[in-house]
C-alpha cells in the first residue's frame, strides 16, 4: 500500500462488514478495485518475528529490514517486480537493531531503528551508500510496543519521533534531523505522560503528529519544531485509544483513530487545520469496526482518503471523502498480511515468515 514512506475496501452502510469485491459507491466515487500479486521473495532465511518496512521511490522500493542471521539491520532497493537491485548493506554497521523504519526524499533513504533503549538515524543513498554518520537520540528506554521510531522528511530535514518509557513513566521524544550533516537540532525534545504518534507531517513551518496521551487519556494533536505546542484534543470519549494516522486532506488534514472496545471499537476520523485545530466533530467511521480490525494504513489519493483494516486474512479496504464518509469499499484476502507500506505510488507491503523476506504487491482490475 503506498503511502509515503509511509514516503499508509461492505456495501456503504453495511455495519455487518464488507462483502467479497467492489462494494456499492456513493455518489458515484469508486474505490478502485484491487487484487493480490504473487509475493515476490526478497531475501531467504528464517525471519520469523523479524520486522521489515518499505516505501516507493517512483522507480522502485527501498526496504529496510532486521537480519535474521547477524540481527543487524540491512538495506536494500528493487525494482517495481521486486528484484533486489542494490546488495543488501548494514545500516547499522554490523551493530544489531531492531524495529527500522524508512522515508524517500531527494535521492536519498533516511532509515532509523532501535538500538538498545535508543533510537539511531542513518542516511543511505539510492545505491545503497552510506552518507555522513549515525545519529543516536540522547534520550532512552525505548518502548517499541507503544512507538518504535518513526521518521519523515520535509524535503530537507527528517523529523524523528519515539516513545520512551522509564519506571512506568511515559513520554514523547523527537529529533529533528539536518539532511545534509545529520545532526540533530533540537534533539530528543520530550513531552510527557504521553506515547504513540502517527508519522509526522510538514506543515509548511512545524511539524504535526497525532498522539495519545496517557493521562488525560485523549488522542490529541501536537506540533512541534523547537518545542512540543499545546495539545488539541481529538476525540471525545476517555478510552485507550490508538494515535493512528494522520493524512492530508483538501484543507488541512484529517486524522484516523481506533477506540478500544470499552468504548465502541470503532475507527474515527476528524478533520484539523494546518495547525492541528479540529475544524469538525469527531466521526464514528461505523463501517469500519469489529472485533478482530485494527488500523492498518491510510493516505491521501486523487479519488479520496484511503484506509485499510487488517481482518485476520483479509484486509478491508475503505474509500472516504474529507468529511469522514465511506464512499465505497472492497475486501481483499492477499496470500499472507505483513507490513503496509506507509507512502508511495503503489499498493505494497513487506511481510516475514520462516522462509524469508517477501514483498507484496497489488494490481488494479
Amino acid at each position: 500500500f503506498g503511502y509515503e514512506q509511509v514516503d499508509l475496501g461492505a456495501t456503504t452502510g453495511d455495519d455487518d462488514g464488507p462483502d467479497s469485491g467492489v462494494g456499492t459507491s456513493n455518489g458515484g466515487v469508486e474505490v478502485i478495485p484491487l487484487t493480490a500479486l504473487a509475493p515476490t521473495q526478497v531475501s531467504t532465511g528464517n525471519f520469523v518475528n523479524r520486522r521489515a518496512a518499505v516505501t516507493w521511490d517512483g522507480m522502485g522500493y527501498g526496504i529496510a529490514y532486521e537480519d535474521p542471521v547477524s540481527g543487524d539491520i540491512k538495506f536494500l532497493r528493487t525494482d517495481q517486480d521486486g528484484l533486489p537491485l542494490t546488495t543488501p548493506v548494514s545500516v547499522s554497521e554490523g551493530v544489531s537493531g531492531t524495529n527500522p523504519d524508512l522515508v524517500f526524499a531527494n535521492d536519498e533513504y533516511g532509515i532509523a531503528w532501535k538500538f538498545g533503549g535508543a533510537a539511531r538515524f542513518r542516511r543511505v543513498s539510492s545505491d545503497g551508500t552510506l552518507l555522513g554518520s549515525t545519529y543516536e537520540s540522547t534520550s532512552t528506554g525505548i518502548n517499541t510496543t507503544s512507538l518504535p521510531p518513526r521518521v519523515s522528511s520535509n524535503g530537507s530535514d527528517y523529523a524523528l519521533v519515539f516513545a520512551i518509557t522509564i519506571a512506568s513513566t511515559y513520554s514523547l521524544n523527537y529529533s529533528i534531523i539536518d539532511g545534509s550533516t545529520g545532526t540533530a537540532e533540537p534533539e530528543s525534545v520530550s513531552v510527557g505522560a504521553t506515547y504513540s504518534a502517527a508519522a509526522p507531517r510538514w506543515n509548511g513551518s512545524q511539524w504535526l503528529t497525532v498522539t495519545r496521551n496517557t493521562a488525560a487519556d485523549q488522542v490529541q494533536a501536537r506540533t512541534f519544531l523547537d518545542e512540543w505546542s499545546t495539545s488539541s484534543r481529538l476525540d471525545t470519549e476517555a478510552g485507550s485509544a490508538s494515535s493512528g494516522f494522520l493524512v492530508p486532506a483538501a484543507s488541512g488534514y484529517a486524522a484516523l483513530w481506533q477506540e478500544p472496545g470499552t468504548i465502541d471499537n470503532n475507527f474515527h476520523f476528524r478533520s484539523l487545520d494546518t495547525t492541528g485545530s479540529p475544524t469538525s466533530t469527531p466521526v464514528h467511521v461505523a463501517p469500519i469496526e469489529g472485533s478482530s480490525g485494527s488500523l492498518e494504513a491510510a493516505k491521501r489519493t486523487a479519488r479520496g482518503i484511503e484506509v485499510w483494516v487488517a481482518r485476520g486474512a483479509t484486509h478491508d479496504r475503505y474509500l472516504l471523502d474529507d468529511s469522514g464518509t465511506v464512499l465505497d469499499s472492497q475486501t481483499i484476502a492477499p496470500p499472507n498480511t505483513g507490513f503496509l507500506d506507509r507512502l508511495g505510488a503503489e499498493f505494497t507491503y513487506v511481510y516475514t515468515d520462516g522462509e524469508g523476506l517477501w514483498l507484496q504487491r497489488f494490481e488494479s482490475l
